[in-house]
């Protein structure tokens, strides 16, 4: 039996989570009494709960999926709102890298060894075969 079945036990009605009178949780005593001592204790910045769907995003926006599915999942009726909760990827290299991998330069870089001339100019050098030691 898995955590939460255990949690929920017998209920059948109500809240999932709730206070001992069976009231909705507070937002605020939430945020005070558990997400800002464990953002604490990862060493994270205190946030509050919109940090969570800013995370969803980032990961949909470090996946395949399209725009059109992530602005559909995440609800957002103006489409530069991901591009905003997105700029944290920014800050993943290791992603960064991985896409820049697959989109590529767009054109081969040649296979010559370039020198740098006068002015910046690129010219091909000759290569002087090495001697044996």
């Amino acid at each position: 039996m898995g955590q939460l079945s255990e949690f929920v036990g017998d209920r059948r009605e109500g809240f999932l989570f709730c206070s001992t009178s069976g009231k909705p949780l507070s937002s605020r005593n939430v945020l005070r009494d558990n997400l800002h001592p464990a953002l604490l204790a990862l060493k994270q910045p205190r946030a509050g709960f919109h940090c969570f769907r800013r995370f969803r995003e980032s990961v949909l926006q470090m996946s395949d999926a399209r725009n059109l599915l992530i602005d559909y999942w995440m609800g957002h009726e103006n489409r530069d709102m991901g591009t905003r909760y997105a700029k944290q990827l920014i800050e993943n290299i290791e992603w960064r890298k991985e896409w820049a991998e697959k989109v590529g330069l767009g054109f081969k870089l040649p296979s010559l060894p370039l020198g740098i001339g006068q002015l910046g100019q690129l010219f091909e050098t000759k290569i002087k075969p090495a001697k044996a030691a």
